[in-house]
């Protein structure tokens, strides 16, 4: 279920920082040997700025420090999945999370976390060297990727 490009879909994710938990889908960029995981939380919420056309992939704004992969409303992101509406995973906004958290949670009844599918192997890669290329991205998790 965690592996490299998994689709997740958290109910409900239950935040390391203690925001309010609720239903949040999960993109598994990569697993690391010590059973971390640098992932992204995919959102709806449109930061790009209105004269930008949207298309699916890498948008990369350095003058305003914005970096984001869109996933255009419909597109199939995996084998059998699309978004409802357009969401974007920005750069600066991925994070480090213990696998075995996950799995506290799931076992406790905390949360259920339902596995969408794995990205379609080109927009996993696309994702990754959109991420990995932006100045937006923390250097250490450049690294990583």
């Amino acid at each position: 279920m965690f592996t490299e490009g998994a689709l997740l879909y958290f109910k409900p994710f239950i935040f390391p920082d203690g925001g309010e938990p609720k239903a949040k889908f999960f993109v598994v960029l990569k697993k690391m040997d010590d059973g971390v995981l640098l992932a992204s939380l995919p959102t709806s919420k449109d930061h790009i700025p209105a004269d930008i056309a949207l298309e699916q992939g890498c948008i990369e704004l350095p003058g305003i420090n914005v970096n984001a992969y869109v996933f255009l409303a419909g597109d199939s992101v995996t084998d059998s999945f699309s978004f409802d509406v357009n969401t974007f995973i920005y750069g600066a906004n991925i994070s480090q999370y213990p696998i075995s958290v996950f799995q506290t949670q799931r076992t406790l009844g905390v949360t259920e976390i339902e596995f969408k599918g794995k990205l379609r192997h080109e927009i996993y890669l696309d994702l990754i060297e959109c991420l990995k290329s932006s100045p937006a991205v923390k250097r250490r998790y450049k690294k990583i990727l």
